[in-house]
């Protein structure tokens, strides 16, 4: 603070001194930022929501003589400009390493002479978030929803829009601006959850669009495009640092077969790659983080792909450092079968806050569910071992009706070359034990699938199926009657994993 102070009040009086003789300037001005703009702090690799810097760009208009230096002033601080043009009335600058924080507006004093000007409107510089999906994803964003965001330093960057108007998703997206907007229940609590207890804003940018699967999103279909000409409206600036994705369930678009299992995968590593390409920003700089949030069992009976989508989410999120979220809890019963209510979207939301946190060091945990590190079968026993490592504080398993035998899972599909099938299932501590028909010979050679979809099994969401899925212990949020859900092998049926 003491280095600040030192040069904010020595700075301007060097970098104002004129060339002497040379014509002062008689006036000039400063343009606005759009009010409650966040700008997108520059690229690295943070662990806190109040690291990074911005490097600004500023315009304006001036008269009398051209204006060789700039010094601007923010919150009390002085930056000395780099004035890049000045010329036939109009100037620009850029004002170098700004810190993340809210709340600025600039002042500028112009030299030769003491012009001075300052903005009217406040800005931010912060952490901007990509919101792509379906009309999931849209809907949590409904000003219907609910009120607006209960914490200032939280934002909308781009107002929600992109109902479609065509079989082609060929939408329009209604801009509406950068200002506070009211604001859905579910980006409520995503909003206030992550910025709680921090004065750098948090923004995010909605580019979700009902009905559109993965494969909409490959460029150069037309819901990529728009989305790329949205993010670089020069309002939002083109840059974000974390995706929040909720694709479509289905993915039977473009001649796509249902349950075909490199499709989606595919296509989700090719759209994270496309946003890699569009921000400049490597796998350390842009994370990518998926959530499906109705019951894990997913309610639409008629789509015969949700396995290859729900392995394909988790894979998807392993590969970019980020994080695949669930609940046993069904939701989707309570409006369309599909969609879910005002107070369902809530909690969608703060599941999104609560791994956001974590992402950022504000928690230690976020709510992933545990992940099949390994699994191994030793020659001349009939006993395969499952071991699980816990993400979010889990201690223990257990089954979705509370259960901690482990007895009767469902999920699991082993594939022997010896023809062994599993024939009971039990928790040990932090594995699980399938006991197979016969024991392993020596040249057997093994893979294992555990999915978190309705096919190929036939899940059903009433009954007791969902009850024998495994879940861990942790205390449970938002309504989920349990832990949260073992995530899927990345791979699926079509890639499982080897046990050895």
């Amino acid at each position: 603070m003491v280095v600040a102070a030192l040069f904010a009040s020595t700075l301007p009086a060097e970098a104002l001194a004129a060339d002497e003789g040379a014509a002062p300037v008689s006036a000039i001005t400063i343009a606005n930022y759009t009010q409650g703009r966040i700008f997108q702090r520059e690229k690295g690799t943070y662990s806190s929501f109040n690291d990074g810097t911005k490097t600004l760009s500023i315009s304006g208009t001036y008269a009398g003589g051209i204006p060789t230096a700039i010094v601007a002033t923010i919150n009390g601080r002085a930056y000395a400009c780099s004035i890049t043009s000045a010329a036939d009335g109009n100037w620009t600058a850029t004002i170098p390493s700004v810190p993340a924080g809210d709340g600025y507006q600039i002042s500028i004093v112009a030299a030769p002479g003491a012009a001075s000007a300052s903005q009217s409107t406040t800005f931010g510089i912060g952490i901007l978030f990509a919101m792509i999906g379906d009309s999931i994803m849209n809907q949590m964003g409904s000003t219907s929803q609910g009120p607006a965001a209960a914490d200032s330093h939280a934002r909308w960057t781009q107002a929600v829009g992109w109902w479609p108007t065509s079989a082609d998703k060929n939408g329009v997206a209604r801009r509406g601006g950068n200002g506070l907007v009211a604001l859905g229940n579910a980006i409520r609590s995503c909003f206030t959850t992550a910025a709680r207890g921090n004065t750098t804003p948090v923004g995010f940018i909605m580019g979700a669009q009902g009905g559109t699967a993965s494969g909409y999103w490959q460029a150069p279909r037309a819901a990529w495009n728009r989305w790329v000409a949205m993010v670089t409206d020069p309002d939002v600036g083109g840059d974000y640092e974390m995706v929040l994705s909720n694709l479509g369930t289905s993915d039977t678009d473009i001649g796509q077969t249902p349950g075909t299992a490199p499709t989606f995968l595919t296509n989700y590593h090719n759209l994270y790659a496309q946003m890699q390409a569009q921000t400049g920003r490597d796998t350390s700089q842009l994370k990518f983080g998926v959530a499906f949030t109705g019951a894990i069992v997913n309610s639409e009976v008629a789509d015969a792909n949700v396995d290859f989508v729900r392995t394909g989410e988790a894979a998807q999120s392993a590969a970019a450092g980020c994080f695949w979220l669930g609940s046993n809890t069904d939701y989707t019963h309570g409006r369309d079968g599909i969609h879910f209510s005002a107070a369902a979207y809530e909690r969608i939301g703060a599941r999104y806050a609560i791994a956001i946190c974590k992402q950022y060091g504000i928690l230690p945990y976020g709510n992933e569910g545990p992940q099949i590190s390994g699994a191994r079968w030793a020659v001349g026993s009939n006993q395969l071992v499952v071991d699980i490592t816990h993400l979010s504080g889990g201690t223990a398993l257990k089954d979705g009706d509370g259960g901690t035998s482990g007895a009767g899972l469902i999920g699991f599909t082993v594939t022997s070359s010896g023809g062994q099938t599993i024939s009971s299932t039990a928790f040990s501590g932090n594995t699980i034990l399938l006991t197979m028909s016969a024991i392993r010979g020596n040249s057997d050679t093994v893979s294992l699938c555990y999915c978190g979809g309705r096919n190929p099994w036939g899940w059903t969401n009433s009954g007791d199926s969902i009850d024998k899925l495994v879940f861990d212990n942790r205390a449970s949020y938002a309504d989920d009657t349990t832990g949260f859900p073992l995530q899927p092998t990345q791979g699926g049926l079509a890639s499982p994993m080897t046990v050895t």
